[in-house]
Formats: C-alpha cells, sequence, structure tokens
C-alpha cells in the first residue's frame, strides 16, 4: 500500500492522526517535507521504523521497515 499525502502546512498533523495506519498497514508513504517540518516529520517517521528516500527537491519516499 502507498499513501501519497499532499496537504499544505499540515503534515505533521495528519501524520499524528493516521499512528494506528503506520502501526496496523505499514504503508509506504510519499510527500513533499519543507525545511520548516522536515526535522520534525522525520523524526516522527523514523520513530514509527520508517527508512527516508529522497527522491527529488523536497519530495521523499518513507519506506517501512520491518518489524
Amino acid at each position: 500500500m502507498c499513501v501519497k499525502i499532499d496537504v499544505e502546512g499540515a503534515k505533521y498533523e495528519v501524520l499524528k492522526g493516521a499512528i494506528k495506519t503506520f502501526e496496523n498497514l505499514r504503508p509506504y508513504l510519499i510527500m513533499e517535507t519543507f525545511p520548516h517540518n522536515k526535522k520534525q516529520v522525520f523524526k516522527f517517521l523514523r520513530r514509527y521504523k520508517y527508512k527516508v528516500m529522497h527522491i527529488e527537491h523536497n519530495n521523499y519516499l518513507f519506506i517501512p521497515l520491518c518489524n
């Protein structure tokens, strides 16, 4: 499963609201992340065992690691 998150200025809030999805379904995530929230988003997703891969510019793919 792959989820594209495309919300202006509310990525962290969307991520917090989808915790059960990350824990249960472990989807791949694609999102554009800007410098003002990049650190917060990366830290959050690493906590749920996601690997970060840079695609281009501010676009990233987050891959769930095996439990």
